[in-house]
């Protein structure tokens, strides 16, 4: 991204992709950038799946029946990612054992 559209992205969205199969590192490569290429105000929302001690056991149970390699990343999971950008957490809500959706805003 060039400099001189530094401060275009105002929300950033990532539903079913980054926080469910990337690692770490992805992700944090990637807030990185957003946090330094985005205005104070920008958000970045998404959804995560619970971590796997917490996750629905069906839904646990479907997912390695049909072989899909989902990262259980959980809340515990992002706030130990997010000591290592700029963001913070700034709202969640779970939907019925599987998913969280959250809100990140720059510290």
């Amino acid at each position: 991204m060039s400099l001189e559209r530094a401060g275009w992205i105002q929300i950033c969205s990532s539903e079913g992709g980054l926080f469910e199969y990337g690692s770490d590192s992805d992700i944090i490569e990637n807030l990185n950038h957003l946090f330094t290429t985005s205005p104070a105000d920008a958000r970045v929302t998404g959804s995560l799946i619970f971590d796997r001690a917490h996750v629905n056991p069906g839904y646990l149970g479907f997912t390695e029946f049909i072989g899909v390699q989902i990262r259980y990343l959980g809340l515990e999971g992002l706030q130990r990612i997010l000591t290592k950008t700029s963001w913070v957490l700034e709202e969640f809500h779970e939907i019925e054992s599987i998913y969280i959706l959250f809100s990140l805003r720059k510290a």
